[in-house]
């Protein structure tokens, strides 16, 4: 059984009440659940500085969104590229993270939880919030990169990590490549 504090009046709910509330697929029923609040912070081609979000400032982009836990990062897109249609291009990709704060100095941190590519099927798409260990009161922080400036990274399903995100390394010339300092070819 567990008890719940409201004041002078004392609530208690069995575990079949919160298992009516939540179906064993781990799906909210959204008939019956509350949505929450989720303040997504969009940025264009990076996330936003983590000192954007010190000492209860935010950083100005911010869309809010209400939603469930179960919502997934395909979800999210969606619901930015509604309201900001310059992004809705195939090969947009849009970088999640969530930005939360820590619990031993009073600072945020910033976790990367996937990436979802506009027109491109992924498991990612189907990484929910409460997949992530999202919290509420967390934010989401979203990198947004437009086809044109993506076409410098390689995208391919073959590098997918371990979650199903788009993994983005940026295309080098030989021209471009360091130089090595150490090394059986090194001078």
């Amino acid at each position: 059984m567990y008890a719940f504090c409201g004041g002078d009046i004392d609530y208690l709910l069995t575990p079949y009440m919160n298992s009516q509330a939540e179906p064993k697929d781990g799906k909210v029923n959204r008939e019956k659940t509350c949505p929450l609040l989720l303040r997504v912070f969009c940025g264009s081609l990076k996330h936003n500085s983590l000192s954007d979000y010190s000492r209860g400032k935010a950083p100005g982009n911010e869309l809010q969104i209400y939603t469930w836990l179960d919502a997934t990062l395909r979800e999210l897109s969606n619901l930015v590229k509604q309201v900001n249609p310059e992004v809705k291009r195939k090969g947009t990709i849009f970088d999640f993270a969530v930005v939360t704060p820590d619990s031993r100095a009073p600072v945020y941190r910033l976790k990367n939880i996937g990436s979802v590519c506009a027109g491109v099927p992924s498991d990612a798409d189907r990484i929910m919030l409460k997949d992530c260990q999202f919290c509420i009161g967390d934010m989401i922080d979203v990198a947004i990169t437009p086809p044109q400036a993506s076409s410098q990274f390689h995208i391919r399903s073959s590098t997918l990590n371990a979650r199903g995100g788009v993994i983005r390394r940026q295309i080098r010339t030989f021209a471009e490549r360091p130089a090595q300092s150490s090394g059986p070819w090194a001078e």
